[in-house]
């Protein structure tokens, strides 16, 4: 959406099996944009992690790049293509590559050719657009059946904000997350402190606790841009505007859960498991144990995927918060 000042856009590199094939997702602020992001728990971790790492330790950034079929992992010039194609996306955009996420997914061992990605760097740039996330979300695809797109809007200070995500992930997912990407920008105005705590207590509960089967890999991470160009009184306590806040990426990021594990290979069932009045770490242990437990088990043939149920959400939210903070009600 134009307000919030977030432009995406997934261009083609000319995939070899697929000349029509998006590729290349790029998404942009407007303005430069408070940063954080929760990387994967795997030892080895891929050359476009560990420059995005680098990249948002200031805790800003402006853009986030990412292409898929090649993961960029494993390559004794990974590093360098990675920091590369940030300078090629900040040339076009009149950025500093500092300022530039990057991410790859797809096959790990082979070589990222660099001129494919400059060849392609221009139309996704040009065609930048305020609604164009679909085509951003198609472009980070592997094996995903579906591009993965889940947005609300919520009202702070006064102020309509929104708050929209993208993923890619099927297979190898795995919790801690693994073997996913998920890209969240929003609007609202907060504090770089709550919001890495937010992104951090909320993935917790989401993204680490989503399995499909068993595996995990080396350049997952989850990244949210916050530009507060929704003009809200910045979020700077964890007091009723910090709730609802959590409330709207919690919304967000579950929906992209369901439709993550929905879209796993080969996946016909989809199980959600509560902890209710479990202690967390032994519900965890149990969780997992009955998530590997059900993977073993015969299942019906001819039962259709999950995948096929899990259409785009975008929705509006309302939350009640009383005064100590606590969400009442929602709708």
């Amino acid at each position: 959406m134009r307000r919030s000042g977030i432009q995406g856009r997934g261009g083609s590199l000319r995939h070899p099996e697929n000349q029509s094939k998006r590729d290349l997702g790029l998404i942009v602020s407007d303005c430069k944009a408070s940063a954080a992001a929760v990387y994967t728990t795997n030892l080895v971790k891929g050359a476009p992690l560990l420059v995005t790492k680098e990249h948002l330790a200031d805790g800003t950034a402006q853009a986030i790049l990412c292409n898929s079929g090649n993961a960029n992992t494993c390559n004794a010039d990974g590093p360098q293509i990675a920091n590369a194609m940030c300078q090629l996306a900040a040339d076009q955009l009149g950025l500093a590559p500092e300022d530039v996420a990057i991410a790859s997914t797809g096959v790990i061992g082979q070589p990222l050719n660099l001129e494919v990605i400059q060849a392609g760097m221009a139309p996704p740039v040009e065609d930048l657009a305020y609604h164009n996330s679909l085509h951003a979300a198609t472009a980070i695809m592997t094996t995903d059946t579906i591009p993965k797109e889940a947005a609300v809007e919520f009202e702070l200070d006064g102020k309509v904000c929104h708050l929209g995500g993208i993923a890619k992930g099927s297979g190898m997912i795995h919790p801690n997350m693994a073997t996913m990407l998920v890209f969240l920008t929003t609007d609202a105005a907060i504090s770089s402190e709550l919001l890495r705590k937010a992104l951090s207590t909320d993935v917790q509960s989401t993204f680490n606790m989503v399995s499909v089967d068993g595996d995990t890999s080396t350049n997952d991470m989850v990244v949210i841009l916050v530009n507060g160009m929704a003009d809200n009184a910045p979020i700077t306590q964890e007091d009723k505007d910090f709730a609802v806040f959590m409330k709207a990426l919690n919304t967000v990021t579950m929906q992209l859960c369901k439709m993550l594990a929905g879209d796993g290979e080969g996946a016909t069932h989809s199980k959600s498991l509560s902890r209710g009045k479990l202690i967390a770490a032994g519900c965890i242990l149990i969780a997992g144990a009955l998530a590997a437990l059900w993977f073993l088990l015969p299942q019906p043939e001819k039962e259709p995927p999950l995948r096929r149920e899990f259409p785009v959400s975008r929705q509006t939210i309302t939350v009640g918060v009383d005064a100590s903070g606590t969400i009442r009600s929602q709708q």
